[in-house]
């Protein structure tokens, strides 16, 4: 006697699964890749002031004593920032850039590199001391102007640029 086994086919599954997958992860990519965009277009651009605006001259001791420098300052402003603040918290500005002077040594003077750092530090604490210092949300802004190669002293706060007008040791 022989018996036959039938064999029961397998179940087929359907491609309706497959589809629903798919769509479900294209369209969730797809709607958090518009969010993201449009939370960008929302922020608001940093647009650079078209006007410098002078400081002063300063003349410090550096850092140990030794050396002396002797600069003239100008900075440019973000451009919807109001001048008259700039201007009313002169004092505070000076101060701050003096003491940001007063802490280099001479050693940190030396390539062309070691002065755009001391102007870094020149923006970052006069906006600190216009009580704008950025926010760590701040730092991703990206400028609405041409900024090459991240030439800006600073994205955020009031002082985007400072300029040398005068430099020099002894």
């Amino acid at each position: 006697m022989s018996e036959k086994v039938a064999e029961v086919p397998k179940k087929k599954k359907g491609v309706l699964p497959v589809i629903v997958a798919v769509v479900l992860v294209l369209g969730g990519g797809g709607f958090f890749a518009y969010r993201a965009k449009t939370a960008k277009a929302d922020k608001p651009a940093i647009v650079l002031a078209d006007k410098e605006i002078d400081i002063d001259e300063f003349l410090v001791n550096l850092q140990g004593g030794a050396t002396y420098l002797r600069t003239k300052i100008a900075v440019k402003l973000r451009k919807d920032f109001d001048e008259a603040k700039f201007k009313n918290n002169m004092g505070a500005v000076q101060d701050a850039i003096i003491l940001v002077l007063r802490s280099t040594n001479i050693e940190e003077l030396r390539s062309a590199e070691d002065i755009r750092r001391l102007k870094r530090r020149i923006a970052s604490s006069v906006n600190a001391a216009l009580g704008e210092a950025p926010s760590p949300a701040d730092k991703t802004a990206k400028p609405a102007v041409d900024d090459p190669a991240g030439a800006w002293d600073s994205r955020t706060g009031p002082v985007l640029e400072v300029f040398f007008k005068s430099f020099a040791t002894q």
